[in-house]
Parts: C-alpha cells; structure tokens; sequence
C-alpha cells in the first residue's frame, strides 16, 4: 500500500508537476520556431557575441533558423542572433500591429508593415485596404504603391498592379525592384517587349 502523503508534499509534488509540464511546454513552442515566419515587433539587432551587426526595423520579417535560449538566427545581410522577446510569430505580429493601429489609427507606418504581414499571410484584400489607408494619409507613398500593386498581381488584378506601379516609378524612377516587378506583371500579361523593357530598366 502508498503511504498516505501530507499535505506540504502533495503540494510540493504538485508543484514539481507544473514546472516540469511548463518546461515541456516552453520546450515545444521553442522547437515550433524553427522554420517558422517571424517578425521584428520593435526595433533591435543581430548580434554576434556582443557585437550588434545590423539593425533590424519593426516589421521585418524572417525565418528563424536555430534557437538558442532566448536568441533565435536570422540571416539578412549579416547572419547572428536576435532576440525572442524582440520578435512574434506572423499571427500574432499581425493583432500586435492591429492594437498599436487602434491607438493610432493615423500612422502610415504602421499601416504598411500591417499590410505587408498581412500580404504575407494572404489576407491580400484585408493589405489593400492597410496600404490604401497610407496612400489616403500621405498620397507620395511609394512603397504603398508598390505593395499594393503585388496584392493587386496577386489576386489576378493586372490592370491595377500596373497602375500602381506606374505611379510608384513617377514617384521613384530609379527603384530597380519596382521595373522588375512591373516587368513581372507584363511578362504575366504575356507582353514580352516591354517585360524585357521593364527587365533592362532595372538591370
């Protein structure tokens, strides 16, 4: 027969328990990082060591790699380590941005990196709408105009991808992603001639 336990050990055995099913579960939603969309919520850095080799802005997104306690890899220009208190997965990036958005409703930043996450989740109407938004607080957006115009291709929408480009090169005629990407859309259209155009622009 088991020894009838006292009331501060069954306390402390229960104790015991919880600690070690948090530690799984911390284990395992670790493990899920890897190979998964994350994205920078505030502003930090990759670090090697405890030198910072790259600052990374709020909304960049990247696949963690490896994890390391509470370090994840990514590579940009520079390969090392940021930190996970600085990063969320894409979901809940995405409600991070949306509650900030409820306090500012007005900061076009904030709707383009929202409409970007948003993109890269495939809600490609919900990011027209985010960088429509930017465009109606500040109409010289390009980069507003060049996302959109991708959610736009994404959708099947050619004619308003290419608008959207066109306004982003009158903006910026020197953005070579902007003539690939219009280039893109003609090479789609099966115009040929001015995908090539579009594709020695760029180069």
């Amino acid at each position: 027969m088991f020894r009838q336990l006292s009331l501060s050990r069954l306390a402390g055995f229960c104790g015991l328990a919880l600690a070690y099913c948090l530690w799984l579960g911390a284990s395992s939603s670790r493990a899920d990082e890897i190979g998964q969309l994350m994205v920078v919520v505030q502003q930090t850095s990759i670090r090697v060591g405890t030198e910072d080799l790259e600052t990374l802005p709020r909304g960049f997104p990247f696949v963690a790699s490896k994890v390391d306690g509470d370090w994840l890899a990514v590579a940009n220009r520079k390969s090392g380590w940021v930190q996970r208190a600085d990063v969320l997965p894409l979901t809940e990036a995405i409600s991070h941005f949306s509650k900030l958005l409820d306090r500012e409703p007005k900061d076009e930043t904030l709707h383009l990196i929202r409409g970007v996450l948003l993109q890269k989740s495939g809600d490609h109407d919900r990011a027209i709408a985010d960088f429509s938004e930017v465009l109606k607080i500040n109409p010289r957006n390009r980069m507003a105009y060049s996302n959109r115009a991708i959610a736009w291709k994404q959708k099947g929408q050619m004619e308003l991808a290419l608008g959207d480009y066109n306004e982003a090169l009158r903006l910026d005629p020197q953005s070579a992603m902007t003539w690939h990407n219009r280039g893109a859309v003609w090479a789609a259209e099966g115009k040929y001639k001015k995908a090539v155009a579009d594709f020695q622009e760029a180069i």
